[in-house]
């Protein structure tokens, strides 16, 4: 594989990893929210019964609880999607998806 393929096959991934959202649900099913690749928030929705309780603050921690899980749905997406570029022992945790598919690469192509 020479090296315009190896580019072209990985903006095809970035492409696609500018496109994953990420999502999750609250315990109580009453927040739910999406969340792309980097963290921005892309959704939220509460359900009317959430209105029910007047907590601001479990509210919040609901929210913030809910997005870090969608983050974590997003970041799970974003491995499977670079995974055909990384090592094979490459591990979701410490993954850098929007840098080590291109390190990797790089080094497979230096040392062919």
């Amino acid at each position: 594989m020479d090296v315009d393929e190896i580019m072209t096959q990985l903006r095809s991934a970035q492409a696609a990893i500018q496109q994953i959202e990420g999502q999750a649900e609250s315990d109580d099913g009453w927040v739910r929210v999406s969340v792309g690749l980097g963290g921005e928030l892309k959704g939220l929705e509460l359900d009317p019964r959430i209105y029910r309780t007047q907590d601001a603050r479990a509210l919040a921690k609901s929210i913030v609880e809910t997005a870090g899980r969608a983050l974590q749905d997003a970041e799970r997406q974003g491995f499977v999607a670079v995974k055909p570029f990384l090592n094979e022992d490459a591990e979701l945790e410490t993954t850098d998806v929007a840098f080590d598919p291109a390190l990797t690469q790089l080094s497979k192509t230096l040392g062919e």
